[in-house]
């Protein structure tokens, strides 16, 4: 498997795990902006996974978003 194949299987199963919380973390704002800031952050990180698979795995991959409302 290559590591673009990994980084695309691994992020939506760490998205549905966590997608929720973001969505609750953006109420009040429009539902086509909050799609937006999920997808950059989620594409952001199949990126960086996919650059370097090392120690991205499922049994311990923690990720933390802060958002500052603007």
């Amino acid at each position: 498997m290559s590591s673009a194949e990994f980084a695309a299987t691994l992020i939506p199963t760490m998205r549905s795990w966590s997608e929720t919380v973001f969505r609750t973390a953006l109420e009040g704002r429009a539902e086509n902006e909050i799609d937006a800031i999920i997808d950059q952050f989620y594409g952001a990180y199949e990126a960086e996974v996919a650059d370097n698979p090392d120690g991205h795995a499922m049994d311990y991959v923690h990720i933390i978003l802060e958002i500052e409302k603007a």
